[in-house]
C-alpha cells in the first residue's frame, strides 16, 4: 500500500486564541512543514477553554509516514517554560476522533502514535492538552485528505560537466528527486546509460549505477529522495527506482554543441576575405562570437596579416537558451591560423582511404595536399563519384582533382576497410533466475561493423563468482569477447553480468489452474512455479523452493492442492502459498446401448415381463460408483430390474450422469407381440331352430349358449358360420335346412 507525504497548505492563517494577564499557552504542531499556532490564557474558564480549530488540511500518500509534534509552553505567573516533542510513526494504533492526552509537565518528552493514514481520509484526531492547575484544552488536528501525490521528477537536468576529450564523450549530471514518504527505502532496480556520479571523467569509461543503490535524503527534507546520474553526450539514459510497491522510470538525454568553425589552419596572404561562421549540425546557437587576436570579427581577411605570422582565432558557442536542449551548454575553443606568402604551386599525393565506423568516409582536399599550403580553402572533385565513399566502393580507385585559389593538382584514391568491429559492452544486471548460458551472446552486448553485415562473435573468457548474501546481487560473471569481420579484423571487449539479489516479498506464486481430467499434466513445467522478476527461481537466486501436493477429492473430478514454500537462504524468512489445480470434466459418460428387439407377450397376460440388461457404462474421469443411472420406459421412470412391457413398441431410455452433470443418453426399442391364439370351448349343445312364416330363421352369434371364449389380450371380434360356409355375425336357416341337423361353427 502506497502513502504520500504531508504537504504544507499555505491557504490558511495560523489560528490565534485568547490571552490574559496570567500568561499564555503557545502550541505549535509541526507536521511535515504544516503548523498550527494556538494561544490561550492560563486557566481560562467557560467556553474559552476550547482551542480554536486550524482550518488547514493535511495531505498524504497511502503508506507508513512519520509525524513530528512540538509544543512550547510559556506559563503565566508561577508556571515554568518548557518544550516537549512527540515523534510518531503513523500506524494503525489510534482511531479517528480519539483523544490523545498530553500532560504538560516540565521537560516532558512523549512518544506515541498520532493517526492512521491508510483509511483516515476525511477524518480528524483530537489532542487533549492538560495544563497543571487548569482546565483541559482540546485541539482537533486538521482534516486528512488523501491526494496520493507521490511523484518523480528530474530536479536538475543537463548540468554540463565540460569534461569532453573527444566529440561525444562529454558528461552531464542530472539530479533525480522522488517525492515519497518518510522512512521509505527507494532503490535502483534497473539502469541503462545511467552512471555513478563518482565515475571518472573522460576518456575513462563511466561506471553504471549498481542495482540496489539506495536514494538518499537530506536534512530537513525527509520526504525527498535524491540520486545523481551522470550520462554521456547524446546518449539517453533510463533509471528505474522502486520502494517495493511503487516504481518510477526516469529517462533523459542531453547533448553538447559540436560547433564547426569555417576558418582553416593556414591561408595565403592573397586569399580573398570570407564570412566567418560557427555552426552546429544539431543545436541552433543562441549567440556566437569569433575573435582574431582578441578582436571580434564577422569576416576573415588573410591580407590583414603579415606573411609568416600566426593569427589566434577564439570562438564561443552559446547553447544555454536553446529550446529543446535547455539548459544546454556553452562551448569555447581556439585555433592558430598560419599566414603564408602567395603560393606558386600545389602538390598532391595518392591516398588509401579507410571507411569509417559510420560506414562511410568523406574525402577532403587536405587528405591529398603535400606539405602546408598557403591556403587551405580548396575544392575537391572526384571523377565519376561524389566526395562520400561507402562500403560499396571498397577496392575501387578514383581520380581526384584539388582546386584552390589559382592552384590545382590531381591524385588517386583507393578505398579500403581497416577498422575492426566495435563493441557496446556495458555491465548489465539480469534477474537471478535467468540462464545466461542459454541466451545468445548478442543479448548482452552489441557489435557493429562499418562494412560487414555478419560479424562473428566469440566468447573467449568467462569467470563466475558466486557471492554469498550480497544485498545487491547474488553472483556475477565476467566475460570477454572477440569479434571478427568479413576481412578478418578483430576487436575485443569485456564486461560484467550481475545476477540481481531478489526480495522475498517480490516473489510471484503460480496462479490457480484448471486442467482437463483426462490425462492431466500436473508437472510444474505445465502448471507453473514461483517466479522472481518474471523469471523462474533458480540459479543464483538464493531462494530455496519446494512444494508438497495434497489431493482433495471432490465429486466433480478432483482438486490438487499444491503448497509452495520459498525460503530466503540468507535471512531464513519463508513465504507459503497454496496453488489450486482443479480438474474439469466436460465429457458425458458413454453407454453401450442394446440393439432394438422383439419379444412375445406372456401367455396369461397381454404384456411381456422384461428384465433390463446390465449395461456397460464408461466415463473419461468419473468412477462408475459416482455415476448416477436413471431408466425410463415410455417416458416413465422405472426403478425395478423387471417391468411389464405392453404389446407394441416400447422405448427404453437410459441416462447416465457423472459428477460434473454431464449426461449420457442411450435409447432403444423393445417390441412386444401377441403370439398366443384365443382359447374357445364349445359344449356341443344342440338347438332347435324354428323357421318363421316366411321359411327363414336368423341365428345370431350371441344366442349361442354354453360357449366360452378366452384370450390373454382379449377377444377383438367373433363370427359364426354353417359348417363349410362363410363366417359372419349370424347364420340364416331356410327350409332347405329343415331336418338336416346342420352344424354351425363360430
Amino acid at each position: 500500500m502506497k502513502r504520500s507525504p504531508f504537504v504544507k497548505n499555505e491557504n490558511y492563517p495560523f489560528g490565534a486564541l485568547f490571552s490574559s494577564a496570567l500568561g499564555a499557552i503557545l502550541l505549535l504542531y509541526f507536521i511535515f512543514g504544516f503548523c498550527i499556532s494556538v494561544q490561550a490564557a492560563s486557566c481560562p474558564d467557560g467556553t474559552n477553554t476550547t482551542l480554536l480549530e486550524q482550518l488547514g488540511r493535511n495531505r498524504f500518500c497511502i503508506g507508513t509516514d512519520t509525524a513530528r509534534f512540538q509544543a512550547n509552553y510559556t506559563g503565566g505567573s508561577g508556571f515554568p517554560t518548557y518544550t516537549f516533542f512527540w515523534d510518531a510513526d503513523i500506524d494503525n494504533l489510534v482511531d479517528p476522533g480519539e483523544n490523545i492526552t498530553l500532560d504538560l509537565q516540565n521537560g516532558s518528552t512523549l512518544d506515541g502514535v498520532i493517526w492512521t493514514t491508510d483509511t483516515r481520509d476525511g477524518q480528524r484526531l483530537k489532542v487533549l492538552v492538560q495544563v497543571p492547575g487548569c482546565a483541559d484544552y482540546v485541539a482537533q488536528m486538521p482534516t486528512l485528505t488523501n491526494t496520493n501525490n507521490c511523484s518523480s521528477q528530474i530536479e536538475t537536468s543537463c548540468i554540463c560537466q565540460d569534461n569532453a576529450t573527444t566529440p561525444g564523450n562529454g558528461q552531464f549530471l542530472d539530479i533525480i528527486k522522488i517525492t515519497g514518504l518518510i522512512n521509505q527505502r527507494w532503490t535502483v532496480i534497473a539502469a541503462s546509460g545511467a552512471y555513478e556520479t563518482s565515475s571518472l571523467a573522460p576518456p575513462a569509461a563511466p561506471s553504471l549505477i549498481p542495482i540496489g543503490t539506495q536514494l538518499t535524503t537530506s536534512a530537513g527534507m525527509p520526504r525527498m529522495y535524491r540520486i545523481g546520474v551522470k550520462h554521456v553526450d547524446g546518449q539517453p539514459y533510463s533509471l528505474t527506482v522502486s520502494n517495493g510497491q511503487t516504481q518510477f522510470t526516469i529517462t533523459n538525454g542531453c547533448i553538447y554543441p559540436h560547433p564547426v568553425l569555417n576558418i582553416a589552419d593556414s591561408y595565403c596572404v592573397n586569399y580573398p576575405p570570407f564570412t566567418a561562421t560557427l555552426t552546429d549540425a544539431v543545436i541552433p546557437a543562441s549567440a556566437t562570437t569569433i575573435t582574431a587576436n582578441g578582436v571580434p570579427i564577422t569576416a576573415f581577411d588573410p591580407s590583414l596579416y603579415a606573411p609568416g605570422s600566426t593569427v589566434t582565432i577564439a570562438y564561443a558557442f552559446d547553447g544555454s537558451a536553446t529550446s529543446g536542449y535547455n539548459p544546454g551548454c556553452n562551448v569555447t575553443g581556439s585555433q592558430e591560423v598560419s599566414i603564408h606568402r602567395e603560393a606558386e604551386a600545389l602538390a598532391c599525393h595518392d591516398v588509401n582511404l579507410s571507411i569509417s565506423e559510420l560506414g562511410y568516409s568523406v574525402l577532403s582536399p587536405d587528405m591529398f595536399i603535400d606539405g602546408v599550403p598557403c591556403q587551405s580553402s580548396f575544392d575537391l572533385m572526384v571523377m565519376g563519384h561524389d566526395n562520400t565513399m561507402t562500403c560499396a566502393d571498397l577496392g575501387k580507385t578514383f581520380r581526384v582533382m584539388v582546386l584552390g585559389y589559382n592552384l590545382g593538382c590531381s591524385a588517386w584514391v583507393t578505398i579500403e576497410d581497416k577498422l575492426p568491429p566495435t563493441f557496446v559492452c556495458e555491465d548489465v544486471t539480469v534477474a537471478c533466475g535467468i540462464n545466461i548460458w542459454e541466451a545468445a551472446l548478442e543479448d548482452f552486448i552489441t557489435v557493429r561493423d562499418n562494412c560487414s553485415d555478419d560479424v562473428t562473435v566469440t566468447l573467449i573468457d568467462e569467470q563466475l563468482f558466486d557471492v554469498q548474501c550480497n544485498p545487491s546481487y547474488s553472483a556475477y560473471v565476467t566475460r570477454s569477447y572477440a569479434a571478427v569481420d568479413d576481412f578478418g579484423r578483430q576487436s575485443t571487449c569485456s564486461h560484467t553480468i550481475y545476477f540481481a539479489k531478489g526480495n522475498l516479498s517480490s516473489i510471484a506464486f503460480p496462479a490457480d489452474i484448471t486442467l482437463d481430467c483426462a490425462n492431466p499434466n500436473t508437472s510444474i513445467t505445465a502448471t507453473g512455479s514461483p517466479t522472481l522478476d518474471g523469471s523462474t527461481i533458480r540459479g543464483f537466486c538464493e531462494f530455496y523452493t519446494t512444494y508438497v501436493d495434497v489431493n482433495v477429492t471432490a465429486c466433480c473430478g478432483s482438486v490438487l492442492k499444491r503448497m509452495w514454500t520459498v525460503r530466503d537462504v540468507c535471512t531464513g524468512a519463508v513465504r507459503n502459498q497454496i496453488q489450486n489445480i482443479s480438474f474439469s470434466d466436460t465429457q458425458a459418460p458413454t453407454i453401450a446401448c442394446p440393439v432394438n428387439s422383439t419379444i412375445s407377450a406372456d401367455v396369461s397376460v397381454c404384456s411381456a415381463t422384461y428384465t433390463f440388461p446390465n449395461l456397460t457404462i464408461t466415463d473419461n474421469c468419473a468412477r462408475l460408483q459416482d455415476i448416477q443411472t436413471i431408466r425410463y420406459v415410455n417416458g416413465l421412470a422405472v426403478f425395478t430390474n423387471t417391468y411389464p412391457l405392453p404389446v407394441g413398441d416400447n422405448t427404453i431410455s437410459y441416462y447416465a450422469i457423472d459428477c460434473c452433470y454431464n449426461v449420457g443418453l442411450c435409447s432403444y426399442t423393445v417390441r412386444v407381440v401377441d403370439n398366443t391364439s384365443p382359447n374357445m370351448v364349445c359344449n356341443g349343445t344342440q338347438a332347435s331352430i324354428c323357421l318363421d312364416d316366411s321359411g327363414i330363421a336368423v341365428f345370431p352369434y350371441r344366442l349361442i349358449g354354453g360357449n366360452f371364449f378366452t384370450d390373454n389380450c382379449g377377444i377383438r371380434d367373433t363370427a359364426i358360420a354353417m359348417m363349410g360356409g362363410e363366417f359372419g355375425s349370424e347364420v340364416t336357416f331356410t327350409c332347405a335346412n329343415v331336418a338336416t341337423n346342420d352344424q354351425h361353427q363360430s
